[in-house]
């Protein structure tokens, strides 16, 4: 009986590797063509193993199947006992990461990624950009905090969406596009600058570093809007060490839009022959990009918004796409599963843009990623209100 156990489970880790095969042969015949697999826009539904809003912790006890719980001791006793401890099982985490796509692309094409001189015949910047939204949060109460009530991390459903996020890496890699470098913001540790605190972005991603071995890099604080500063977008396209790679940034919500029509800037900036020694916040200010939104929104026309829509304040420092803000993607307060892609290699000379869903379930309700308009957005003051009145409720302004 033991020998028949041992045997099927050969044959079913021979099927499990024949499979991962069978992928890394498929996605090589992808090439840059969009698959349909990343493109899925349907609706995220819920995770059947929730309690109270929140997933279900099924090993309270750092429990894994086949670990009595007896076995299971200190960090600090296992010297002497020899027992399996924490640090056993996320040494075990690890190593299960360690073989699948990401770490395996990497290592494997290292000599060749790490070199920027194979990437100067490519345009400036990644040939392919994937924003994505911090992780689920607990709300803050902006106006009167208190230790009780201010959170600068991420929920419970935020973090589950991190411990998924590798799985989410890896199926772009196998669909032909390989995460090599994760671009966040500084932490916003001062609460008297916006009346919050957070660190959100880094926590998201943070663990999908480390299981896949991909370097984060951090250029600037997330508050990109507020005034208009390019430093990320700017570092993003000049960094010789994302040339003509594959990146994911993770960012605040209401910042997303002006780094996206900031990296659409530096497309453009380049494109019409602009250098990396004159390109500054100043320079990039004053490249338009209308045009170019106008034939790449994404947002249909019933739902592109001019204007400030209440109870909306007009912020204090100038935004430069504010006449044309309704060609722009608003990234609602509930939306967390969206992706906007960036890419230079789906359609000859020219920047493509798409929006496709991380279909990552959580425990969380009400997230309304399916919503898309377009309309001014830009990250709140402390003390001033930058959301137009049903966005809390996943409503277009109407």
């Amino acid at each position: 009986m033991i020998k028949m156990y041992h045997y099927l489970t050969i044959l079913l880790l021979l099927l499990i590797t024949l499979f991962m095969w069978w992928q890394g042969k498929i996605s090589n015949y992808l090439g840059n063509d969009v698959d349909s697999r990343l493109l899925t826009t349907q609706p995220v539904q819920s995770n059947n193993g929730c309690n109270n809003g929140c997933p279900v912790n099924k090993f309270p006890d750092g429990i894994i199947p086949g670990l009595a719980k007896s076995n299971l001791v200190s960090n600090s006793s296992s010297s002497t006992t020899g027992a399996t401890t924490d640090d056993d099982i996320l040494y075990s985490i690890y190593t299960k990461y360690e073989k699948t796509f990401t770490p395996t692309y990497i290592q494997n094409n290292l000599l060749q990624l790490t070199n920027p001189d194979n990437y100067t015949h490519l345009p400036m910047g990644p040939s392919n950009i994937f924003i994505i939204r911090h992780g689920e949060l607990i709300f803050d109460n902006y106006i009167h905090p208190t230790n009780q009530d201010t959170h600068y991390n991420l929920d419970c459903n935020g973090i589950q969406r991190s411990i998924k996020l590798p799985n989410f890496i890896n199926n772009l890699g196998m669909n032909g596009y390989p995460i090599t470098t994760i671009v966040v913001s500084n932490g916003l540790m001062d609460i008297n600058i916006s009346g919050n605190v957070a660190t959100r972005s880094q926590q998201t991603v943070h663990f999908s570093a480390w299981a896949l071995s991909i370097p984060i890099l951090i250029f600037g604080y997330a508050n990109c809007s507020q005034p208009y500063d390019a430093t990320t977008a700017i570092n993003i396209f000049t960094n010789a060490s994302m040339r003509g790679k594959n990146i994911l940034v993770a960012f605040q919500h209401d910042n997303i839009q002006a780094l996206t029509n900031q990296l659409v800037q530096c497309y453009i900036y380049f494109k019409q022959g602009g250098t990396v020694e004159n390109l500054n916040n100043s320079t990039l200010y004053n490249v338009s990009t209308e045009e170019w939104w106008k034939h790449n929104t994404p947002v249909e026309p019933r739902h592109q918004y001019s204007g400030y829509k209440h109870p909306m304040q007009k912020p204090p420092y100038p935004i430069p796409h504010e006449k044309y803000s309704k060609y722009l993607p608003y990234w609602n307060v509930r939306t967390f599963d969206r992706v906007c892609w960036f890419s230079q290699t789906n359609h000859p000379d020219n920047l493509t843009l798409k929006l496709f869903s991380e279909n990552i379930n959580t425990c969380a309700k009400n997230n309304c990623s399916n919503l898309l308009i377009g309309l001014i957005q830009w990250h709140y003051q402390l003390n001033q209100n930058n959301k137009y009145e049903n966005d809390p409720k996943c409503l277009p302004p109407e």
